[in-house]
């Protein structure tokens, strides 16, 4: 993965990662959801790292078939501060590239929804979008990326309840561009919020929302 530190330039993220490998990064979890979806049915009460699990296995297969140039790893440890050695952070999906080094890779984190019933719309932003803004993970990184695995229908109701989430935490997430649709790939449940994060309150995240229908 091509990144450029910039740890002197206040404002910027410390390491871009690339639309492209973004774009391929999106991709590759939509061609695995399909994958998951023709083998495997969930119920409302499954825990989202079964779930992810079996994603990572689909997005596997799909690589082989497909020869994506990009590596995905399964629940990954990363320091929370590269600088420091005291906190490590678990990511539910990692994506790399060949030049890796310790701080360059793009993050995924999982959360259940449900478009009926309790949206679960709160622990989703205080315990998926809080890490990208807290600098958990991605710390000084330009995207970040939630994948909502909505497990009941209607899922319109499940995007609704995470907008209205975000909307009533806007002066806790440091939300600089508010929740809306977005066009980077050819998936019309991929939404885009923009963020500064906490560790410096200058470097914008731009967090890409994918929303994936796992209802029976």
């Amino acid at each position: 993965m091509e990144h450029y530190e910039q740890p002197e330039c206040v404002g910027n993220p410390s390491f871009s990662i690339r639309s492209a490998y973004l774009k391929i990064s999106l991709n590759l979890i939509i061609s695995g959801t399909k994958r998951l979806k023709r083998k495997y049915s969930f119920s409302p009460d499954t825990f989202e790292n079964q779930i992810t699990r079996k994603l990572v296995a689909e997005m596997h297969a799909e690589q082989i078939e497909t020869v994506h140039s990009i590596r995905v790893d399964l629940f990954s440890g990363t320091l929370s501060d590269p600088a420091l050695s005291d906190e490590l952070s678990e990511i539910d999906i990692r994506f790399t590239w060949n030049d890796y080094h310790p701080n360059s890779y793009l993050a995924v984190q999982a959360k259940r929804l449900n478009g009926a019933g309790a949206t679960l719309a709160g622990p989703y932003v205080k315990e998926g979008v809080m890490d990208f803004i807290d600098g958990k993970y991605s710390r000084g990184h330009n995207y970040g990326i939630m994948l909502g695995y909505v497990l009941s229908k209607p899922i319109n109701k499940a995007i609704s309840a995470v907008k209205d989430a975000l909307q009533k935490r806007k002066s806790t997430t440091n939300e600089t561009s508010s929740f809306e649709i977005d066009g980077i790939i050819e998936y019309p449940l991929t939404y885009k919020s923009v963020h500064n994060q906490k560790n410096d309150e200058m470097t914008e995240i731009i967090m890409f929302h994918v929303f994936v229908d796992l209802s029976s």
